[in-house]
């Protein structure tokens, strides 16, 4: 599976677009498929998968400003955590001189910490709001959608996937691919691998010993079978919010990732 590479894949999500699905958990595994298998603060209750907030209506600004998230970035509508604390470098021309600001439109879904190079963002509640830079003189140079959801704890996260309707693939390379988690262990993919007809695999998933460096926990995936493309998927990441997932392929140091984002409904 030709796809981003895990260090990187956020720098091309701009160009990714969201396709439409038509798959939910009602949907049966046809048995004429022939690549079916049998087979800080955190949120303490159990999180239930949620996007009821409201939206915010505000343009995003960029003004001759470099603003680096690194791979969690909200303009590919990364999702933040509850309790999690993310670092932000910018910079923009004579900064020096007019000073800057950074501040969030609902101050109570999250804290600003200023740092040397830029500022630490701290998610605290679970809502959408916008962060914006501005000059100490009230220029906008910057403004952003931010996005927080709940925290989900490891051990509730494979239930927390079977609620979820299914989630999506980004459109990147001609990926339209949909996962349906059926049960704690279960789960089925189907759709279109870089343009070729994928059929349906269902697979095993367990979580991993091994721990992720990112904010992300790490599902070893058992007994894939695809008979149709090369793609082979040996692990899976999720968000610790539950809302992204990366699926890895190719080699284990080396490998590729195709990213898919929750969808609530159809």
């Amino acid at each position: 599976m030709k796809s981003m590479l895990k260090k990187s894949f956020y720098l091309f999500s701009a160009l990714a677009l969201l396709s439409a699905c038509n798959m939910n958990k009602n949907d049966v595994i046809s048995s004429g498929e022939s690549n079916d298998v049998t087979s800080s603060e955190v949120v303490t209750k159990k999180a239930v998968p949620t996007d009821d907030y409201p939206a915010v209506d505000k343009e995003r600004i960029y003004e001759e400003i470099n603003v680096e998230w690194g791979i969690y970035d909200p303009a590919i509508r990364y999702k933040f955590t509850v309790g999690e604390e993310y670092p932000v470098t910018y910079s923009f021309k004579d900064q020096g001189r007019v000073g800057s600001l950074v501040q969030l439109a609902d101050p109570s879904i999250g804290d600003i910490e200023i740092s040397d190079l830029g500022f630490i963002f701290k998610a605290k509640k679970a809502g959408n709001t916008y962060l914006v830079i501005k000059t100490k003189d009230g220029e906008t140079r910057y403004r952003e959608t931010i996005m927080v959801r709940d925290y989900v704890a490891k051990e509730d996260m494979a239930s927390f996937l079977v609620e979820v309707d299914h989630y999506q693939s980004w459109s990147f390379g001609g990926n339209d691919l949909q996962i349906i988690f059926l049960n704690e262990d279960t789960a089925q993919i189907q759709g279109t691998d870089e343009g070729s007809p994928l059929g349906k695999i269902v697979f095993n998933y367990a979580l991993s010993p091994k721990e992720s460096k990112t904010k992300e926990y790490r599902f070893d995936v058992t007994n894939w079978k695809n008979l149709n493309t090369s793609w082979n998927v040996y692990c899976f990441y999720v968000a610790h919010n539950g809302t992204m997932i990366n699926m890895m392929s190719g080699m284990e140091d080396n490998g590729v990732t195709t990213v898919f984002e929750w969808k609530l409904s159809r």
